[in-house]
């Protein structure tokens, strides 16, 4: 939270009909036809293709206050798809001139929450170790308020080296 609040969102503050994700290039996400899987899609939708469409995991989404209301319009006009992610932050986007998508760093998400907290306890401020992730995963509540407390050791302790 506070590298998202004091190095990521300063940067499009004047910007508008952004989008800042875990982008997902164009036929780079293969379509699941394997009927057995939870992310089956029939035949039908996306007759012909391998591949989804430019669209955004949904881990961390963020977008320009513009963008919110120009998807909702934008979803009256484009045919809904139940894959939320490929729904919401590729489909309904496409139908919004201007929109600019903005990859997240691999280094900024680690969504092992157990690898997450391993790289913030051995975190230290003299070492080129960095575990500045926006986002981190957690299967338990346990692990993210570890997680969480972590993060804030981290963030007093670097308060305090720029202090002095």
């Amino acid at each position: 939270m506070f590298r998202l609040f004091t190095k990521v969102i300063p940067k499009y503050t004047n910007k508008t009909k952004q989008i800042l994700c875990n982008h997902i290039f164009p036929g780079t996400m293969l379509i699941i036809r394997e009927k057995k899987s939870q992310w089956y899609v029939n035949e039908n939708h996306f007759k012909g293709h391998k591949f989804y469409p430019e669209y955004c995991s949904g881990c961390l989404v963020l977008f320009s206050n513009d963008v919110i209301p120009a998807i909702f319009k934008a979803a009256s006009v484009t045919p809904f798809f139940w894959v939320d992610n490929v729904y919401l932050y590729g489909l309904a986007p496409s139908h919004v001139p201007g929109i600019t998508y903005n990859g997240l760093d691999k280094k900024d998400h680690m969504l092992d929450g157990d690898k997450a907290l391993k790289c913030y306890r051995n975190k230290t401020l003299n070492n080129q170790h960095n575990c500045n992730f926006l986002v981190t995963g957690s299967r338990t509540v346990q692990v993210s308020v570890e997680i969480w407390s972590e993060m804030t050791k981290q963030y007093k302790q670097e308060k305090t080296v720029l202090k002095n």
